[in-house]
């Protein structure tokens, strides 16, 4: 019999004698050593078969990765690394997984909980139902209940929330109780009973609600786990029509995001368009900022989508995150030289000018006639060089022999003046004698 050449002298001769042995053996064992033959049996459930041979089984009930919740997961995956990164390279192992049949009965007890009798039984029917309700309709694969679309098996009910609101509404002194964020409209669409959403617009609404869009593009939607934009403008119909039967003028402020993985300076623009389109001049917008724990976290650091293992778009330079930012704001004019430069980044031209779908007017207005310069005041030419910013006699001496005028008498001792030494000065006063070194005038 040829063995591998890949198979050492020691491996090979031991493969020999095991073959040799059995040909000289009948195959009939005699004992159980020699059924399940093995050396050792250690307490963590490993077994050594011969000196280089180990084995271990181990036993999952109910065990499935897929359905598993994310921290079932998680822990899963990290055992499964641990276990493998058990073993270095020069150990050969071999993993094998056997599928058996659950027992029916026994199955059936796990879901069908016994009652005790011990105040615990309304706990234990609950459950059971519960089990019973997921055996049905199974698990969702993605975990998203509301993204893209609700989930079928979804049961939206705001009675309970409904019921609060009543009771603080009958409290006496109670005025008003108001309601400002923290509704999720499109949880609140899949309700059939529209009474929550008609009572919040009538009584618990101070002038503005707040909710969250996040953006308008499906695709980058689709990566925060948000409804697409179409069920935010189910809402904003619903929401006019009930302001306007209540005589009520209330408004909505929505709270968008950029630079969020998957979104692209081009989204940025888009999400621009529709907020002009619709009048929209958001004054907060929020910047992505990753924190952990969030599957956004993870795509911004590995630029993967761990859902798919697809590639996705980060902007992470802070001039990209300020551009995108700054098309949202595209009002504002300390943001009009940013929105610029990501328009022509984004080969948007069109959108600068003067038209009414416009977003930012050009650096230079051409449309305005250039102002003709007005005449300016006559600059000194002296400063205050010469003393006050007045002229030294010479120029004065100068300027009044052109203009036909006789010169002012100067200061006695400089240059261009008229006047003797000694003489006395216009004004009444007379030359001071030079000051002496220590002495007086």
């Amino acid at each position: 019999m040829a063995l591998p050449d890949t198979l050492t002298k020691r491996e090979k001769k031991q493969i020999r004698s095991v073959i040799e042995k059995a040909k000289r053996d009948d195959g009939i064992p005699r004992t159980a050593q020699q059924s399940i033959p093995f050396q050792r049996m250690f307490p963590d459930g490993i077994c050594r078969v011969s000196d280089r041979y180990y084995t271990k089984t181990i036993q999952f009930q109910d065990i499935n990765y897929q359905l598993a919740q994310q921290e079932d997961k998680t822990s899963i995956f990290e055992e499964w690394c641990g276990f493998l990164n058990f073993f270095d390279s020069s150990i050969h192992f071999e993993l094998s997984f056997m599928n058996m049949a659950t027992d029916m009965e026994s199955f059936e007890r796990r879901i069908q909980i016994q009652p005790r009798q011990d105040g615990f039984d309304d706990v234990r029917q609950e459950y059971s139902q519960m089990l019973r309700q997921q055996l049905e309709r199974g698990m969702c694969p993605n975990r998203l209940c509301l993204a893209p679309t609700p989930c079928p098996n979804i049961d939206a009910d705001h009675s309970d929330y409904l019921a609060l609101l009543r009771k603080l509404r009958q409290i006496p002194g109670v005025k008003k109780v108001f309601v400002r964020s923290g509704i999720r409209y499109d949880y609140m669409l899949c309700d059939d009973n529209d009474a929550f959403f008609r009572e919040l617009v009538r009584y618990h609404i101070s002038g503005q609600l707040k909710v969250a869009p996040e953006h308008c593009i499906d695709t980058v939607l689709d990566y925060m786990g948000k409804p697409h934009i179409g069920t935010y403008e189910r809402f904003m119909d619903e929401y006019r029509q009930l302001n306007h039967k209540y005589d009520k003028e209330q408004y909505v402020v929505p709270y968008l995001m950029s630079s969020h993985p998957g979104s692209t300076l081009s989204d940025a623009v888009a999400l621009a368009e529709y907020l002009n389109r619709r009048g929209r001049q958001p004054e907060q917008v929020q910047d992505f900022y990753p924190t952990p724990g969030t599957i956004s976290t993870c795509m911004y650091h590995t630029g993967i989508d761990p859902r798919t293992m697809q590639p996705v778009y980060v902007a992470k330079t802070p001039h990209e995150k300020d551009m995108q930012r700054a098309l949202l704001q595209w009002r504002r004019p300390d943001k009009r030289r940013l929105v610029i430069q990501a328009l022509h980044e984004a080969g948007r031209e069109d959108l600068i000018g003067f038209g009414k779908d416009c977003l930012v007017r050009p650096m230079t207005d051409r449309r305005k006639p250039a102002k003709p310069a007005e005449p300016q005041p006559p600059q000194r030419k002296y400063g205050k060089v010469y003393g006050g910013g007045k002229k030294p006699a010479s120029a004065r001496t100068a300027q009044s022999s052109r203009a036909g005028k006789p010169a002012k008498s100067g200061k006695p001792g400089r240059p261009g003046a008229s006047a003797k030494p000694g003489a006395p000065r216009s004004g009444g006063r007379s030359a001071q004698p030079p000051r002496g070194k220590g002495g007086r005038r």
